[in-house]
């Protein structure tokens, strides 16, 4: 009748989120006091003595706490803290009894009352019966609450602790002054402390050991934690309750940083372990250093400069160091660069910041102009070469890689070595320098653009401009799968036929996975089960994917009629036209060109990742056999410096073994956190969209305009839902979603710009795309009807739903975009 906290199954929709929470904490080993709930159904009146006495015996008899546990209680956005009634110290049957009707009777209270006024429930969302938690009392010495990430600072490194003597209500009702502390989380050192009124403090053990409980509280659920605890008579630690922070300001003592391209499509789209951090960190460090020098805006033997760093286990780069240094160029726009990239944010009362070309501005930055056009004309040059010299390296890795289970140990250990030091690096090196000429001219060719249609008196259609790139990688890995969709269609997948053409596609495209930049997920090649799934997925979509080869005609007439209206207009002004035309031509032909060389760096630098996983999965194969590490998977909780030096004998792995379960904790931590996308001072975030609007602004990234039923999916893996005509709209895309948006008649994403994944594949598709929509998978609502205009950049809800599509199996897409 009461399931109690260590029982094996509980649901937090039967028992209440304190207690469910409480209950997966206590069944991971944390030390919570035994307690049992009373259901929100139960008729305690109905309930023997013997019964609720028997309970509480098994708990360790009376005196007993009891608390609230509502289903609504410690959600991510509202925690209900202190709204409901809490009665401690309770001995005898009559008095439990008394106590869970108090309790019950609080959630009608003139507290939730008003706590609800602020925070209104979602429409027709309505609170269930209040659910009781009847636990072992606890007599503590002191007592306090604890923040896993400091809410105040957004410091993530940080705890806030607040403790006073005694009972914990005197604190949560504000009656005394706590002690406050601020703890380093990975040594538990005390950055600061004001004692409180009543001269409560820890002992440095319980300490320690509070802030061993916290790291775990948080990676259980996956996100910074509020935990409230209490050190009991024997000067040991007890969890008393855990729940999500509901609000972090996060950090402001970092100027701008953004992870603008790298979460659509790039390393911070999920949280990232240290291995693939500092495999993305090194070539950008070196090659951004070496780019800022080479066009002429820093000195040649300028100190390094802090290009990109890691907060909240994820991967953000310093876009105040890089405004700062395009700011000394003129025609500098930080609206239009903020733009290209993805970056949402609001500018304040002085606006963005535009760099206007007088005689004061050009004469200093000649120097970085020339060498900006050089790089412009000489990198597509010196990528060709690296692609060819890269597809040489990556015949002989690939050999080697596919021969390492046999392979002598000390040539595993010095081919990893070279892999991630040396080849791996250049890859990288080698795209990010494509992706920050790249950022630089399209820059540039959009002020040429606006300024030229300004003088044509008609706007000049950047987008259309930007689409039916030829022969872009990721389409060529679309009509492969298309391929092979079609293949299990005719024949089955579980067919011999589909059996030879999955051989033939992972020939082609081992190197890929379902998330590509995390060195934690199985290639292609070594899980064909993942492209099974793929395929299953797609059929089950009840929609063929579209042909790559159709829509590419698609998009190249929307680019030709583009090119010839513009080159109509010039005609028209024989002037403009011996002035611009020839200008027009280079810039278009230049622009397109760096869009599809990026993405043929790309696919090297994931070929690159490829070899790198087969040399680390069979280092950390190794490594543990020899005792140096406790788990295989290890080998992602260190730099690749660290796993080199390890693997040479250089280092010892005891001295790696605190710093490295550290690091898996908060990696753990951070996997369900949301951080923005842009923080640091003086970064004031977009608002999120609000239902009630009648329309929402994005970025318009591909051309055309749809009606029809959204679908909203978090992640690729929910792709049978899609139906034909739908419009996607997820937090972003990275290669894994290629195939889906094959299906779909739109897209909108809450982040992304004109150069990320979405807006270049959905060019491709020839289907329109609106990006930057902030918050939209909050608000929109799967069935719900939209509008969308992917060269305004306006999503407009239309009210009402979309019939449920009835399918009885592979369909053309029912797309209702047009150009």
């Amino acid at each position: 009748m009461f399931p109690e906290l260590h029982d094996a199954v509980l649901a937090p929709d039967s028992v209440g989120r304190k207690a469910f929470n409480l209950h997966v904490l206590a069944r991971a080993g944390l030390p919570v006091p035994a307690g049992f709930v009373v259901g929100g159904m139960v008729e305690l009146d109905l309930v023997p003595d013997e019964t609720l006495a028997a309970a509480v015996q098994r708990i360790g008899g009376f005196p007993v706490a009891v608390r609230s546990s509502g289903v609504l209680e410690d959600l991510d956005g509202a925690s209900f803290a202190g709204q409901y009634d809490t009665e401690l110290g309770v001995a005898g049957v009559a008095a439990l009894r008394a106590a869970v009707a108090r309790c019950r009777a609080s959630a009608a209270g003139d507290r939730v009352t008003a706590y609800l006024k602020q925070r209104p429930l979602p429409a027709g969302v309505t609170a269930p019966p209040l659910a009781i938690l009847v636990q072992r009392m606890v007599v503590p010495l002191c007592s306090g609450v604890a923040f896993t990430v400091d809410p105040i600072t957004g410091k993530e490194e940080h705890a806030r602790i607040e403790l006073c003597a005694g009972l914990g209500d005197r604190l949560v009702g504000g009656e005394v002054t706590p002690t406050q502390l601020v703890v380093a989380l990975e040594t538990a050192a005390v950055v600061e402390e004001v004692v409180g009124a009543d001269g409560a403090r820890l002992p440095a053990r319980a300490l320690a050991e509070l802030r061993h409980l916290l790291l775990l509280a948080q990676a259980r659920f996956h996100r910074p934690q509020d935990v409230e605890w209490c050190l009991d008579e024997d000067e040991r630690i007890i969890i008393l309750q855990s729940r999500p922070i509901t609000r972090i300001r996060w950090r402001t003592d970092v100027a701008e940083l953004s992870n603008a391209y790298f979460k659509d499509g790039g390393v911070s789209a999920r949280v990232c372990a240290p291995l693939m951090y500092s495999l993305y960190e090194r070539p950008f460090n070196a090659a951004m250093q070496a780019y800022t020098q080479r066009i002429k805006l820093l000195p040649a033997h300028a100190a390094p400069r802090p290009w990109i760093v890691s907060y909240y286990g994820r991967a953000y780069w310093n876009a105040a160091v890089v405004k700062d240094l395009l700011g000394r160029v003129p025609g500098f726009d930080e609206e239009s660069f903020d733009k290209d990239l993805g970056i949402v944010k609001r500018y304040g009362a002085g606006g963005p910041k535009r760099v206007p070309f007088t005689v004061r501005t050009v004469l200093p930055a000649l120097p970085a102009a020339l060498a900006l056009e050089s790089a412009y004309k000489k990198v597509p040059g010196e990528m060709a070469v690296a692609m060819k010299n890269f597809r040489d390296a990556e015949l002989g890795w690939r050999a080697r890689a596919e021969a390492l289970p046999a392979a002598p140990t000390d040539e595993v250990y010095r081919g990893l070595e070279r892999v991630l030091l040396n080849f791996q690096f250049h890859a990288e090196c080698q795209y990010f320098t494509t992706t920050y000429v790249q950022a630089n001219f399209q820059s540039d060719a959009e002020a040429f653009l606006r300024k030229l249609g300004r003088a044509l008196g008609a706007d000049v259609d950047l987008i259309k401009l930007m689409s039916g790139v030829a022969d872009v990688t990721h389409m060529r890995l679309q009509a492969d799968v298309l391929a092979l969709y079609r293949v299990a269609a005719a024949h089955g997948e579980a067919s011999l036929a589909f059996d030879k053409a999955l051989e033939r596609f992972l020939e082609a495209n081992y190197f890929h996975s379902d998330v590509e930049l995390d060195l934690t997920v199985p290639r292609w090649g070594e899980e064909p089960g993942d492209v099974r799934r793929l395929v299953g997925r797609l059929l089950r979509s009840g929609s063929e994917p579209a042909d790559p080869k159709a829509t590419a005609q698609k998009a190249v007439a929307a680019y030709e009629g583009e090119m010839a209206r513009v080159e109509a207009l010039l005609a028209k002004k024989p002037l403009l036209r011996a002035a611009k035309l020839k200008k027009f031509r280079s810039t278009v032909a230049t622009m397109r060109r760096y869009l599809l060389l990026r993405e043929e760096m790309r696919e090297c630098s994931t070929r690159a990742y490829h070899v790198a996983r087969r040399y680390v999965v069979e280092a950390g194969r190794r490594l543990t056999a020899e005792g140096r590490l406790e788990r295989e998977d290890d080998v992602h909780f260190l730099s690749a410096t660290e796993l080199a030096d390890l693997a040479r004998g250089r280092v010892g792995g005891a001295s790696l073994l605190g710093p490295l379960r550290h690091r898996r904790l908060l990696h753990e931590g951070y996997r369900d956190l949301a951080p923005p996308d842009e923080f640091g001072h003086g970064v004031e975030p977009p608002a999120p969209i609000v239902a009630s609007a009648a329309s929402w602004k994005g970025i318009g990234a591909s051309a055309g305009s749809c009606e029809g039923r959204a679908c909203v999916l978090l992640s690729p893996a929910d792709a049978a839902s899609i139906q034909p005509g739908d419009i996607l709209v997820t937090p972003y895309t990275d290669p894994a979603w290629t195939p889906i948006l094959a299906l779909v008649a739109g897209v909108v994403t809450e982040v992304g710009g004109l150069l990320s994944h979405a807006a270049v594949i959905s060019r491709e598709y020839g289907i329109p795309a609106v990006l930057n929509v902030a918050g939209a998978t909050k608000v929109i609502t799967t069935g719900q009807r939209l509008h969308i205009d992917g060269l305004t950049g306006m999503v407009t809800p239309l009210g009402g739903a979309a019939p449920p599509v009835r399918r009885a199996g592979p369909a053309a897409p029912e797309a209702s975009a047009s150009a």
